[in-house]
């Protein structure tokens, strides 16, 4: 038997999407996912999904998606290493999806061939694109000092999440920083910080005084923070940002992420 053939013909590739409804025996899910209201979308890399050798590869990595009625501003464009707003294509309309980190699992990869994927349902390239960057973060994200986390936690950051959720804060790309030491200080020492803000080209075009606007309120927020000396805040445009900028010391900032300096942070958005 072409395992490989077998697999590609019934649909599977990174990306590809089921239902509990699709699979001979939903039992094979865990408990929590057996229920109608997920679409689950196979994340393993396209090459190991059809890989001839099953004792080589035995499983299938999933993430488990929820429909939701509109994006979450907060978790779009990479913002929460934990949480994801994007979209998937549903009955051939772009349709808002929400996933968490947590609701990823493995399924033996010899049920692929006992089912096929389902076809009302597919990842466009550029959310795949996301999802796999998000996916990523997870292992790269960036790990802040204590001290600094400290300085910014409570109204700061809450007027900042605030204001990067809504529009046109929320169609920010990326936030990097820049920052004199990466170690703890101590309450007489201030961290220099500097900020980029990044945003999509075509998005500044369309709503670069909005976006400028919203700009100046961040470095408002950020420049009245004890033991923070803010450098500098500005905007720039994704094609803007280069290999030797990071190199520089210029780290992406997640400041949706729920790491927190506190013990008991509740996530924003329990379903």
């Amino acid at each position: 038997m072409d395992i490989r053939a077998a697999i590609k013909e019934k649909g599977w590739t990174q990306g590809a999407c089921f239902t509990t409804r699709d699979l001979p025996d939903p039992a094979v899910l865990p408990a929590r996912y057996q229920a109608d209201e997920f679409v689950f979308i196979v994340v393993t890399h396209a090459c190991t999904v059809v890989h001839e050798n099953f004792d080589e590869e035995p499983h299938l990595e999933v993430l488990a998606a929820r429909i939701i009625d509109k994006p979450i501003g907060t978790d779009t464009n990479l913002k929460n290493t934990r949480r994801l707003s994007t979209s998937l294509v549903a009955s051939e309309a772009e349709t808002p999806i929400h996933l968490f980190a947590r609701d990823r699992f493995f399924l033996p990869r010899k049920l692929l061939l006992e089912f096929e994927s389902n076809p009302e349902f597919h990842i466009t390239t550029q959310q795949l694109t996301i999802i796999k960057n998000w996916l990523v973060l997870r292992f790269t994200n960036l790990a802040l000092p204590d001290s600094f986390n400290e300085r910014l936690e409570g109204r700061p950051m809450e007027k900042l999440r605030k204001l990067l959720s809504r529009n046109p804060g929320y169609l920010c790309e990326n936030l990097y920083l820049k920052l004199n030491y990466w170690d703890e200080l101590d309450e007489h020492s201030d961290y220099s910080l500097a900020v980029l803000i990044v945003y999509a080209e075509v998005a500044y075009d369309e709503q670069e005084e909005e976006i400028e606007t919203c700009a100046e309120r961040v470095n408002e927020i950020l420049d009245n923070i004890p033991g923070i000396h803010l450098e500098s805040c500005d905007v720039i445009t994704d094609d803007m940002v280069t290999l030797q900028m990071l190199r520089m010391g210029w780290k992406r900032w997640s400041v949706f992420d729920q790491v927190s300096v506190k013990k008991e942070t509740p996530a924003k958005f329990e379903p």
